[in-house]
């Protein structure tokens, strides 16, 4: 008869807040496991899932998509979405795309924290991002729609308050179209360039005829 053995470690981890998610992310950092799925278990996470959850909000922490038709979300988010539109709100749209590994590493303690409005903006954001897709759809015999568009009109929306989507939709496109247009460049790669950045801090100055994009972006 064929014998097997288990390996088992146990931790007396108290009462001590967190420690809990700590261990579970330490221990498992030796494996092929990802920056994701670490954090996923970090107590921010879970109070985001339960404050989200209130607001009908679906959070996507791992791959456990929960089955809609027993509860009644009007959105749903991933947590490395989460992570993207945080990241272009606080006035890098153009590394969302190219980053998203440095989201649950080196960026993730400025984009995920205790800041005192950290959940009223998240829910924020996650209502605005499905707000903008459908703009887009609307939009959808103008315009070719793909999420990386999405993160500049987070951007947009935030520095220009008093335009709506459509308009912020409008002024990038126009961006995007005459940018480097005589050159075989596709569009998602035009995004992600720091030039392309630039143009829009650009015309976003000046529209508003205030100081420099870069000195009005806030935490």
């Amino acid at each position: 008869m064929a014998r097997s053995s288990v390996l088992i470690r146990f931790f007396k981890t108290g009462l001590e807040e967190g420690l809990v998610n700590k261990v579970s992310e330490y221990t498992n950092s030796q494996n092929a496991i990802s920056g994701r799925d670490l954090k996923s278990v970090e107590k921010i996470q879970l109070d985001i899932d339960r404050r989200f959850e209130e607001e009908g909000i679906n959070y996507i922490r791992k791959n456990n998509k929960v089955d809609e038709s027993e509860r009644n979300f009007s959105y749903e988010i991933s947590m490395e979405k989460l992570g993207q539109l945080i990241l272009a709100f606080k006035g890098h749209p153009e590394k969302v795309s190219n980053n998203k590994k440095k989201i649950f590493e080196d960026y993730y303690t400025y984009l995920f924290n205790d800041d005192k409005y950290f959940m009223d903006r998240a829910i924020y954001l996650v209502i605005e991002y499905h707000d903008i897709v459908k703009k887009y759809e609307e939009l959808k015999d103008k315009y070719k729609f793909y999420y990386q568009k999405v993160f500049y009109i987070i951007y947009l929306n935030k520095l220009l308050k008093n335009n709506s989507t459509v308009n912020n939709i409008e002024i990038f496109e126009s961006l995007m179209s005459s940018y480097r247009k005589n050159e075989e460049l596709t569009p998602p790669r035009k995004l992600i360039q720091k030039k392309f950045k630039e143009l829009v801090d650009q015309k976003i100055e000046e529209l508003t005829k205030t100081k420099p994009v870069i000195e009005r972006i806030t935490k």
